[in-house]
């Protein structure tokens, strides 16, 4: 194995440690650009491999950065507690009833999102 090898490994092996064991509280976030940055600096990574990088999968982070934004959004509303609510009285105390309630529940907001 060669320098840059190695120091990847260790990068990735710190950035994970730092993102499971969240040392003072520190965010998900900051571990990730904590790791972002020492490989940039560290040259693991060029710039422009991770401009490209980034460019192959902005669409998707955005998306996901929609979903985190709606979701955070309804559970402010009090839409999850609302439907979690509504479902159990449906199922009436019937353990199959509720399972097959959340399965319907969830494939139709799957089915709304997805349109």
């Amino acid at each position: 194995m060669n320098s840059t090898t190695i120091a990847a490994l260790a990068i990735f092996a710190v950035t994970l440690v730092l993102m499971i064991k969240r040392p003072r509280g520190l965010k998900l976030g900051y571990a990730a650009g904590i790791g972002a940055v020492a490989s940039v600096s560290l040259g693991t990574v060029s710039l422009g491999e991770a401009a490209t990088a980034f460019m192959d999968i902005w669409d998707a982070a955005l998306a996901f950065i929609g979903i985190v934004a709606l979701s955070v959004t309804l559970d402010a509303m009090g839409f999850f507690k609302w439907a979690a609510l509504r479902v159990v009285k449906l199922a009436a105390g019937s353990g199959i009833r509720l399972y097959f309630l959340c399965f319907t529940f969830n494939s139709r907001c799957k089915h709304i999102v997805c349109k």
